[in-house]
């Protein structure tokens, strides 16, 4: 890795004289660049220490490939259970987990729901806190 700077594509571009756009598409093995370039992108890109962000790349796509799950406590059997659940799910299907407690919570349910969103989250799944209400006759 050169240094402690995040590598972009744009560094992996200046250093093999290429387009951006050429090295985003080899990085994605798209079928209009040719197979030498694309291993020469991909061999490039490992020497440098490329990661791809994928905060940038999903507020591009406006997609972020993570869900929230917001819960109680993690630790009720049931909700851990759950959890697990929709981790290998999410797995599965390219999605990142981000789990937030409330503690049963109204007001920080409310909080980190905004949070959530605010994160352009793709999905949140949600077990909310139940409120006692008092009937009287």
């Amino acid at each position: 890795m050169e240094g402690n700077k995040d590598i972009t594509i744009y560094d992996i571009a200046k250093k093999l004289n290429l387009a951006t756009s050429t090295i985003s598409r080899a990085l994605k093995d798209h079928p209009t660049i040719s197979t030498k370039t694309i291993k020469k992108v991909k061999k490039t890109a490992e020497e440098m220490g490329y990661v791809p962000n994928t905060l940038a790349a999903g507020l591009r796509g406006n997609k972020t490939n993570t869900i929230g799950v917001l819960i109680p406590t993690v630790t009720q059997p049931f909700l851990s259970s759950l959890i697990s659940g929709i981790e290998i799910a999410a797995q599965k299907s390219g999605y990142n987990v981000i789990i937030m407690q409330s503690h049963d919570s109204y007001e920080e349910e409310v909080s980190m729901a905004k949070s959530l969103y605010g994160s352009r989250v793709s999905g949140i799944i949600c077990s909310l806190v139940q409120i006692p209400v008092i009937l009287t006759t």
